[in-house]
């Protein structure tokens, strides 16, 4: 498939008001999509690289010198799944400089409008109108299958693309399969608002006081100890000192859901954004505290 169907489809859910009209655009590629293009087509329909992390930035975005646009559609998903690959798989000395001129052949091969697209998609600042609730529907409608299986599989999994490829692939079978595991992130609770006070407590209720710190998700089995953000980025190399919590831990295997904060030689916790750098591509200094 043509990148320039999905950019297409992506600026019609963005711009139609309907929640039908943006629910048949998108179904509409993913009928289109062929086996070895699902889980690309999802993520970029989503507005991500499939990929964990590419190490591009808004400031790599900003001074690269855009090639000319491509008067003509020709980028394939395949084309862009093999750049993001390359981008994603660059490391040691020089990768800054090859990841860049990866981007840059990448983007004199595409349109204008695959152009911003790409470098939205890159940012995760994709808009498409939708949230993911209607691409859920839009597979669980294609797939025929219960759309709370599919939510409960992508819970688990943390991996829209995956398993949607699944569900479109080898069915409901195959879905219910799919559980917890240690190593594959799941994906984090989070708080809604609530109108009032009496709305949000339900029945007994401790409240604590909040530190923000690094909202993170520990696994380990046996020696392996990975460590995820919210987000299913893994730190596990900038946060040693939780590493060494974990190898002390009595539970095995176990998956631990919390808050992390850099605390000072005294046990006070750090500022917020302290914290925060460790999960950015730079680190900072380990704490001599490690808690």
């Amino acid at each position: 498939m043509l990148l320039a169907e999905v950019v297409k489809a992506s600026a019609t859910i963005a711009s139609s008001r309907g929640r039908n009209d943006k629910l048949a655009a998108m179904t509409s590629v993913l009928e289109a999509l062929g086996p070895d293009e699902l889980e690309i087509g999802l993520a970029l329909l989503a507005g991500h690289p499939p990929q964990d992390r590419l190490e591009i930035g808004w400031a790599t975005l900003s001074a690269i010198d855009v090639p000319r646009a491509s008067p003509h559609p020709g980028l394939t998903l395949a084309d862009v799944d093999e750049a993001f690959e390359r981008i994603a798989g660059e490391g040691g000395p020089g990768a800054g400089s090859r990841r860049e001129e990866t981007l840059v052949d990448l983007l004199a091969r595409a349109t204008a409008d695959e152009q911003d697209f790409l470098r939205h998609v890159i940012q995760r600042t994709v808009r498409k109108g939708a949230g993911r609730g209607l691409l859920l529907r839009a597979v669980a409608d294609l797939a025929g299958i219960d759309r709370g299986e599919l939510q409960r599989a992508v819970a688990v999994a943390s991996d829209l693309p995956r398993v949607a490829r699944v569900a479109l692939r080898d069915g409901v079978a195959a879905l219910e399969a799919i559980d917890v595991t240690t190593g594959t992130p799941v994906e984090p609770m989070l708080a809604d608002s609530a109108g009032s006070v009496e709305a949000a407590v339900v029945g007994p209720t401790i409240v604590e006081q909040k530190l923000d710190g690094i909202r993170i998700q520990l696994h380990r089995q046996g020696e392996d100890v990975r460590i995820f953000t919210r987000n299913g980025n893994d730190v596990t190399d900038r946060l040693p000192e939780v590493v060494a919590v974990a190898d002390g831990l009595p539970w095995d295997p176990v998956i631990l859901d919390g808050e992390a904060i850099l605390l000072d030689e005294s046990g006070r916790p750090l500022m917020f954004q302290e914290s925060m750098q460790r999960s950015g591509p730079s680190t900072v200094k380990p704490s001599t505290n490690p808690r």
